[in-house]
């Protein structure tokens, strides 16, 4: 059973299921597309500009090309997402890593596809970004060779690029995602946000820290000196020092609790 607040979109962002969403809409198009796409130096950039000038479903192709591009971004924000939210915790590591293996395999489709097209942006951006293997030590020029299917960038790239993007990856993808959708559901599902009452628990631990004692000390040190210097009569009262001192210390030190996200929140209230 998941909370209906673990699964809201303000926490969410839905950034996993829209990556999911473009990956079956990738998988659908790229499909269509195979149909009128031969992958030969010859013939290629010939059926790229047929299908963007005269074929019906040529629009298929332009939903192919943004949907990759809006799969990458939809990725790392959902990384970042996972990031920010602590999702990548115990016992939802290893998924970390799973998803990690997710971004490597959507970058090197996004890749992949990028030479198909065959024409001279294309061209040049696989030649350069291959070129870099070659200055990785010692297996570099091999590395390189394996990329590009031989000595330079021609048809037997392209060939290997179009296997790799139409077959190898995608059925990769699709296994490895099917293991990280598991391994969710195998931890409880969404990381959920913490309730009211682990923000109290999160503030009884800070109260009861030592360095929030510490800071709480050196407020009051720092108060005797400021009263004695301008010579004013008079202390502040304990539970003031208190909650400077506990303001202060939420500022450096409320990240570290599962409440971190509410740390505008608690703030805002301790300045009411």
């Amino acid at each position: 059973k998941v909370r209906r607040s673990g699964i809201r979109l303000s926490y969410t962002w839905c950034m996993g299921g829209l990556t999911f969403f473009l990956f079956l809409v990738l998988t659908l198009t790229g499909l269509l597309l195979m149909f009128y796409y031969r992958p030969t130096a010859e013939l290629a950039y010939q059926d790229i500009f047929a299908l963007r000038e005269h074929v019906s479903i040529g629009v298929m192709r332009e939903m192919h090309r943004w949907g990759a591009h809006l799969m990458v971004i939809t990725v790392w924000l959902h990384m970042y997402r996972v990031f920010l939210t602590g999702s990548y915790k115990p016992p939802r590591e290893f998924n970390w890593n799973v998803g990690v293996i997710l971004l490597v395999l959507t970058l090197l489709l996004s890749f992949t596809g990028y030479l198909l097209p065959w024409d001279q942006r294309a061209y040049w951006a696989v030649t350069i970004t291959t070129g870099m293997l070659a200055y990785v030590p010692l297996v570099g020029a091999a590395l390189r060779e394996a990329a590009l299917g031989g000595g330079e960038v021609g048809g037997a790239t392209l060939v290997l690029f179009y296997a790799l993007h139409t077959s190898v990856l995608p059925v990769a993808l699709a296994l490895v995602a099917a293991w990280h959708f598991w391994r969710v559901r195998r931890a409880g599902g969404v990381v959920e946000p913490p309730t009211d009452q682990a923000t109290d628990e999160c503030l009884g631990e800070i109260d009861q820290s030592p360095r929030h004692s510490a800071m709480r000390d050196q407020l009051t040190r720092e108060n005797e000196e400021r009263n004695r210097q301008q010579g004013v009569d008079g202390e502040l009262r304990d539970e003031e020092i208190g909650a400077e001192a506990a303001e202060a210390f939420l500022l450096v030190s409320l990240f570290a609790f599962e409440g971190k996200h509410q740390a505008g929140k608690v703030l805002g209230e301790a300045g009411e």
